[in-house]
């Protein structure tokens, strides 16, 4: 049976996907072991992280650090790879830390740009300036009445 936590208690290896300890971490949330934290971050607010890159993510890197943001406070933080429990199991979190990994997809998801990967270009945006001027060049063609005056006649 799996352990749940009101979110103050330690997290431990029980809250974590079964063989997760030689999972690629990149993205993932994690739970940090809590002998890696002074005494008093040892509970489950400053155990559950979102790991974002490093070399030690990648489990046949060379490296070892893990470059993560903490989900309670969003404060970016380094661990060692062997700093880690494993890769969270999200049906064995607490409430507050379920509520906040959602509320957290929810924004990234509306702040990516229209083509996932990369920010818009120059090109991008004038293709789209073109098709707005052709659905409005089009409106206009289509009632006649809506049409503006480019110049003044004097």
């Amino acid at each position: 049976m799996t352990k749940r936590t009101s979110g103050t208690s330690p997290l431990t290896s029980e809250h974590c996907l079964p063989n997760s300890v030689d999972a690629d971490f990149t993205g993932q949330i994690l739970i940090v072991k809590a002998d890696a934290l002074l005494p008093e971050y040892r509970d489950a607010k400053s155990q559950i992280v979102r790991c974002t890159h490093g070399n030690g993510a990648v489990p046949t890197a060379i490296g070892r650090s893990i470059f993560c943001k903490e989900i309670a406070s969003d404060k970016t933080a380094v661990y060692y790879r062997e700093e880690i429990e494993g890769v969270a199991d999200c049906k064995t979190l607490p409430a507050w830390a379920k509520r906040k990994i959602a509320e957290q997809e929810t924004e990234k998801r509306t702040q990516q740009p229209k083509s996932p990967g990369k920010p818009p270009s120059l090109l991008d945006e004038l293709n789209d300036a073109k098709a707005e001027a052709a659905v409005r060049n089009a409106a206009t063609k289509e009632n006649p009445q809506t049409k503006k005056r480019d110049s003044v006649e004097i």
